[in-house]
């Protein structure tokens, strides 16, 4: 099943869900996108043409995993087919390297903020913490902080 009807078949079953008509949850618009920018983080998945803050938090986690586990499966039937492997594996292998280097040196890199993760953060940063001093307490990339602190209002773009 290709990705897009895969997709489509989960927006379907969150709208039956939610009993509401499925261009509620996403258009086909932003469907395709997915389907063919394949977001594999929340940054990237913002950048998706339909998603807001809002439609991130509902349904972002979900849409996400659905990406990641179609990419799984095809990687695997790709491996035993063996056709036009490489040209599949790499992008792939490069962001999965890319993750791994970020979580050694910020463990909590793209993981969900905790409401104590935001107090401490709020803390830090009214003590005057540079942003790199509140990342490194917070285990997380310093752009994320930035962006946290911008989300809460405490910094201006």
């Amino acid at each position: 099943m290709p990705l897009f009807e895969k997709l489509r078949a989960l927006r379907k079953k969150i709208a039956t869900e939610r009993q509401v008509p499925p261009f509620v949850i996403f258009g086909d618009v932003s469907l395709r996108e997915m389907a063919s920018k394949l977001p594999s983080d929340k940054k990237e998945f913002l950048n998706i043409k339909g998603v807001g803050l809002q439609k991130l938090k509902d349904f972002g986690d979900i849409f996400l995993e659905s990406i990641k586990d179609y990419l799984n499966q095809h990687l695997s039937e790709e491996i035993m087919n063996n056709s036009n492997l490489n040209s599949k594996i790499a992008p792939i292998k490069i962001y999965q390297k890319k993750l791994e280097d970020i979580k050694l040196v910020s463990p909590s890199a793209y993981e969900s903020w905790s409401d104590a993760e935001e107090k401490l953060l709020k803390s830090l940063y009214s003590q005057k913490k540079s942003i790199d001093e509140i990342a490194s307490a917070l285990s997380r990339q310093p752009g994320a902080i930035r962006s946290r602190l911008k989300k809460l209002g405490l910094i201006i773009g």
